[in-house]
């Protein structure tokens, strides 16, 4: 605080011990900081020499960071904080691992991390809490608090292709394919996994499960998050028919001789079966090559396989030059549950004579 004198103050003078702004003004300009006042004779004590701006050194991590940071704090949902916690840090890309530990306030960090994604674990005795969220970016500092007990776990998305099942009454008549992705859970999905026997074992999910068993199929799924939460257990019900039924008809008699004019009943058994969604029905078509008109109603099916009988009365009578015979017809055409159908024919022939026979 002592005043001194300047003898290069013009004219010199005494001054007081200059503020640093001042100080520093007459370091660069050899003036105070409005100017009017000269600390340094120009001629004598040139400060040209201050005129270049110091050159502010490049320092790569700063610039060119390849490194970021990890912080934050482990508190129990009451809000109590964990002291000296064992805290591990996995990437979760790459599987390194690094171990810290919190502070009386339950703090921790860790620095010169690569970027990338982490699970954060915070065990003190019986107490572990995680933080679900820990993305650590190159050159900056995140924050990710140790909080989460038991958080939510993940949430897996079923989606079937085709959307809608292309059959009847909810049945595909293509193999299907169910994709599964997962969302959620706590720091990040451990495995999605599905199960083809009720939860009896679990396959890991590797891409589009096709489902090309006929029949019925449950399919279980679920997703386990990296803190070991599981989701709960979903399905999805498919209904497969790949194939069409099969139908066979026979009649007795199958040729009726002598052609006395009388009705003659003739007894059309049939057999069906289907291995997928099962039988359903058949139907009849009946043609006369007389055109008398004929009939033989529908019946109801079920099951993988069915027999039947069926009584069908005919006219035992041909035209005197009908050297063939009258020939009737019997179609029949089986249905599935999916709307698959498959038919089988067979005849009934009134003889002209025995030769035909």
């Amino acid at each position: 605080g002592t005043a001194i004198v300047n003898p290069f103050a013009i004219p010199p003078s005494i001054t007081p011990v200059r503020p640093f702004p001042e100080f520093a003004s007459g370091l660069v300009t050899g003036a105070s900081v409005n100017g009017l006042v000269r600390y340094e004779d120009p001629v004598a004590n040139p400060v040209a020499i201050f005129a270049d701006v110091a050159t502010i050194p490049v320092h790569p991590w700063k610039s060119a960071p390849t490194k970021g940071h990890l912080m934050g704090f482990a508190r129990r949902p009451d809000n109590t904080v964990l002291d000296t916690a064992t805290v591990t840090i996995e990437n979760l890309d790459t599987g390194s691992v690094r171990i810290a530990a919190t502070d009386g306030g339950g703090f921790y960090g860790a620095v010169d991390l690569e970027p990338g994604s982490y699970r954060v674990r915070a065990v003190l005795g019986s107490t572990t809490l995680y933080a679900c969220s820990a993305v650590v970016a190159a050159g900056l500092v995140t924050t990710a608090d140790i909080t989460a007990e038991s958080a939510a776990p993940p949430v897996t998305t079923a989606t079937v292709t085709p959307v809608a099942a292309d059959g009847q009454n909810g049945w595909y008549l293509t193999s299907p394919t169910l994709s599964l992705a997962a969302t959620g859970g706590c720091a990040g999905i451990a495995r999605t996994e599905y199960s083809l026997d009720n939860g009896a074992s679990w396959l890991t999910y590797n891409g589009p499960i096709t489902i090309a068993q006929e029949g019925t199929t449950a399919v279980l799924f679920r997703s386990v998050d990296l803190t070991g939460a599981v989701e709960a257990t979903q399905s999805r019900t498919f209904m497969v028919d790949l194939n069409t039924p099969v139908v066979q008809l026979t009649a007795d008699p199958s040729a009726i001789w002598p052609p006395g004019k009388r009705m003659t009943d003739v007894t059309i058994t049939g057999t069906g079966s289907d291995t997928g969604s099962g039988v359903s029905q058949v139907s009849y078509v009946v043609t006369d090559e007389y055109g008398l008109p004929l009939s033989i109603g529908t019946r109801a099916l079920s099951g993988n396989s069915a027999n039947w009988i069926e009584s069908l009365m005919v006219e035992a009578q041909r035209n005197g030059g009908d050297l063939d015979g009258r020939l009737y017809t019997i179609t029949a055409t089986i249905s599935d549950v999916a709307g698959r159908t498959s038919t089988a024919t067979t005849s009934v022939v009134v003889l002209h004579d025995r030769r035909f026979d």
